[in-house]
């Protein structure tokens, strides 16, 4: 019970940040998400990297490619290509620091350098691209993602038998999953029919693609914990464990909605 109260308490501050940085717009989005960035990125090399390695300069790459990608959302004059000049670049570096270590490390240094940039920078940077698109876009995905979370996690904990996926994450069950899924879909409903300009039918679509993505963002980060031998990414978060415990469900999720988003009228 007590740990449930203090799920819920961190949990509440949590909503809380993100919904008011959603509605006062995409600079305090920009704001809020880039810690989350940086300590996701801390997280993800301490799981993938037990060694150590060059976690200053995993940090590092991940918060630059999220400046670098979330600015074509801040500023006019900043497009796509600068972006992806200065992600070329920061490749380019991570690449040649990866060579001058041992032979057997290069791969993986090659890897977390692929990882931060699709798995941390790009999703957190989608989220100020959603807040640019008006309130309803990042409003609307985290109230569905939060609903797919908190439904899968009841349901699961009141009605899951049947393992979904017992050799990466013994405790998520296929009734978690639909639990989720009819949470989700119901407030993916309740959005649509109060989002005049996207409409039922995009919130519907997006809210089947963040169901699908959102377990597997999960499920990944689940192997990646089981890989390294632990039960959470980290301990800031009393109660959810690290931040990418609590955002693990967004990394395969909010690139996706925005891409739905875009293909509905929102501006690329």
């Amino acid at each position: 019970m007590k740990n449930l109260a203090i799920r819920a308490a961190t949990g509440t501050v949590y909503v809380a940040l993100i919904l008011g940085a959603a509605w006062a717009g995409r600079n305090t989005t920009f704001l809020l998400f880039l810690p989350f960035c940086l300590l996701a990125a801390f997280e993800l090399h301490r799981l993938v990297r037990p060694d150590g390695g060059s976690l200053a300069w995993s940090v590092i790459l991940a918060g630059i490619a999220y400046a670098a990608l979330a600015a074509i959302a801040l500023y006019g004059y900043w497009r796509p290509t600068h972006a992806f000049m200065v992600i070329a670049i920061l490749c380019v570096a991570a690449l040649a620091a990866s060579l001058r270590g041992e032979v057997q490390q290069v791969a993986r240094s090659m890897g977390i350098t692929l990882m931060l940039l699709v798995f941390i920078a790009l999703p957190f940077a989608s989220l100020t691209h959603l807040a640019s698109f008006g309130h309803w876009p990042l409003i609307g995905f985290m109230l569905v993602l939060w609903a797919n979370d908190t439904g899968a996690y009841l349901s699961g904990k009141a009605l899951g038998r049947r393992k979904l996926a017992s050799h990466i994450s013994p405790g998520k069950t296929l009734e978690g999953v639909i639990g989720g899924a009819l949470a989700a879909l119901t407030v993916a409903w309740t959005v649509g029919r109060l989002d005049a300009e996207y409409g039922l039918r995009t919130w519907l679509l997006a809210g089947a693609a963040i169901i699908i993505t959102a377990t597997l963002g999960d499920l990944m980060e689940s192997a990646l914990k089981r890989a390294a031998g632990v039960k959470d990414s980290g301990r800031l978060l009393p109660g959810h464990g690290g931040m990418l415990d609590r955002t693990d469900g967004l990394l395969l999720a909010a690139p996706v909605h925005w891409a739905i988003m875009v293909l509905s009228g929102a501006p690329s």
